[in-house]
C-alpha cells in the first residue's frame, strides 16, 4: 500500500523493521525519520531512508524511545520554504477562549 506511518516501539529492531518494509512493497529508497525522544530536551530526528534504517539508528545510537516515520511525506517539509511550525498547544503563551495564557508573576 505504500502509505506514510508512523510505527511505535520498533527502535530496537530497526533492521528487521525495514526488511519487513521492503518486502511488503515499499522500495529501498523510501524516505524514513527517527524521531528521538520527542518533547523532552534531548529531543532528536534524523533521516534516512529505509535501506539505511539500521545504520542510521546505531549511528547515532538510538535504541529506544523513538518513532519511526515512514513514507513520501518524509521528504516533504525538508526545505526552510516548507516546514511545519511546531505545535503552541501546550506553549505558556498560548491563549484561546478556553484556555488563558500562563502568565509569569508580576505580568
Amino acid at each position: 500500500h505504500q502509505t506514510s506511518m508512523a510505527i511505535y516501539l520498533s527502535a530496537g529492531m530497526l533492521a528487521e523493521l525495514s526488511a519487513r518494509l521492503i518486502a511488503g512493497g515499499y522500495s529501498k529508497d523510501t524516505p524514513a525519520a527517527i524521531a528521538y525522544k520527542v518533547t523532552w530536551p534531548e529531543e532528536r530526528i534524523v533521516y534516512c531512508t529505509l535501506e539505511n534504517l539500521a545504520a542510521t539508528g546505531q549511528e547515532n545510537g538510538i535504541r529506544n524511545t523513538a518513532l519511526v516515520l515512514v513514507g513520501d511525506v518524509i521528504a516533504a517539509g525538508r526545505t526552510k520554504e516548507q516546514r511545519y511550525e511546531r505545535s503552541k498547544l501546550y506553549d505558556p503563551d498560548f491563549e484561546t477562549g478556553f484556555r488563558g495564557r500562563n502568565r509569569q508573576k508580576g505580568e
